[in-house]
Parts: C-alpha cells; sequence; structure tokens
C-alpha cells in the first residue's frame, strides 16, 4: 500500500466511504511516472 509516486498513471476503484470526502482506494499502478524535478509552479 502507498506504493503510487508523483507522476504515477494508476487506476482507482470505488469502495465504501472510507472519510468525508473518499470513497475510492487504489487498486494499481498502470504505469511508472518519471518527474525530472520537483519545482514549485
Amino acid at each position: 500500500e502507498n506504493t503510487a509516486k508523483l507522476g504515477d498513471m494508476v487506476e482507482i476503484v470505488s469502495c465504501r466511504r472510507i472519510s468525508k470526502s473518499k470513497s475510492w482506494r487504489l487498486f494499481r499502478v498502470v504505469r511508472s511516472g518519471n518527474v525530472v524535478a520537483d519545482s514549485p509552479a
């Protein structure tokens, strides 16, 4: 769990409500992304 990183393409699925605004969970990481630099926009 918690395997997704910034830039990854993930698949999510609907589930029971976990919190006020979250009713989904991470199903799998489809493709790993590559972030060159973490700079403020």
